[in-house]
């Protein structure tokens, strides 16, 4: 109530529109030209997108007499099943859903952190193995399904999870030896690095899923969903080589700051060599030292 009445929250909106929107006369002509275009653009979207759309199947003949003046969102509510569940069978189809169900509820619980770390574990384990059941079957009275019918949503989410549980600590190995002193194992990785860094993830899928079996002698034959899995894989390592790359430049960037503070008073402390007890003292500024640290750091 009180900045309502001296004017702070006012104000901090203009200095906010000023330094963001309006830094420079260059910024202003192109934050106006933007406005400008979403004022032109936006509304009549909208109206494609939603008033003059199509949503129901029974009215998906109309979708023809509606073209280029609405959208034809009758498919979507036809062909919802297959995103979200590929060509598994309709009857079994309840599986699948209560694998997204059980992802994203694995999901939450590890993001909200809502238990400890070591805690989660046995979810992940459970739900995992819970998972394997129920997408393949042939247990507990479940009917058998090949991987072959799995698809939409459910086999993404599945993708992903476990290229990202595989990626995560290949990555590791992959920064190690992006620093190793063997100039064989330096080299190696450099080349994995550059081959990987412009590569889209459709390119990878599709060598691995179409042009990788031609290249295997005849009678030996890769499933094609793990084919499909190490190609992510593959992918994925490098971006978390990105990510420990940053971190560790976040990290060296860190100690340098927290060494440079603690070397005005302790000088058994430096910056180019920062002992455990400089972290031990100066933990309270850990803050301030990230906020610093942050200005030079791209995420």
């Amino acid at each position: 109530m009180s900045r309502a009445v001296d004017g702070t929250t006012p104000r901090r909106v203009q200095e906010w529109l000023r330094d963001r929107l309006f830094p420079s006369w260059l910024s202003s002509v192109a934050t106006l030209a933007i406005l400008y275009l979403a004022w032109k653009t936006i509304p009549s979207f909208v109206d494609w997108a939603l008033f003059h759309a199509i949503w129901s199947p029974q009215n998906a003949g109309l979708c023809r007499q509606v073209m280029g003046h609405g959208a034809c969102w009758a498919f979507v509510a036809d062909k919802f099943r297959f995103f979200l569940f590929g060509t598994y069978p309709y009857d079994q189809q309840w599986r699948p859903a209560l694998v997204i169900a059980i992802l994203v509820g694995l999901y939450a619980l590890s993001a909200f952190q809502t238990l400890r770390r070591s805690r989660l574990v046995p979810f992940w384990l459970a739900g995992l193995s819970a998972i394997g059941v129920l997408m393949c079957g042939g247990l507990f009275g479940l009917i058998y399904v090949e991987n072959e019918r799995w698809g939409g949503l459910t086999l993404t989410l599945l993708l992903s999870t476990l290229g990202i549980a595989f990626a995560f600590p290949l990555s590791i190995f992959l920064a190690l030896g992006r620093r190793s002193e063997m100039t064989l194992v330096r080299w190696l990785t450099i080349a994995y690095i550059e081959l990987i860094r412009g590569v889209p993830l459709i390119s990878v899928l599709f060598m691995a899923s179409v042009m990788f079996p031609l290249f295997l002698p005849v009678g030996v034959s890769i499933d094609k969903l793990l084919r499909a899995q190490l190609a992510m894989i593959l992918l994925m390592i490098y971006f978390y080589w990105v990510r420990c790359q940053e971190v560790s430049s976040f990290d060296n960037q860190l100690m340098i700051i927290i060494a440079s503070t603690n070397a005005t008073r302790s000088p058994k402390c430096s910056p180019s060599a920062v002992d455990a007890c400089s972290v031990k003292l100066y933990r309270p500024r850990m803050s301030t030292c990230f906020s610093l640290a942050m200005v030079d750091i791209r995420w």
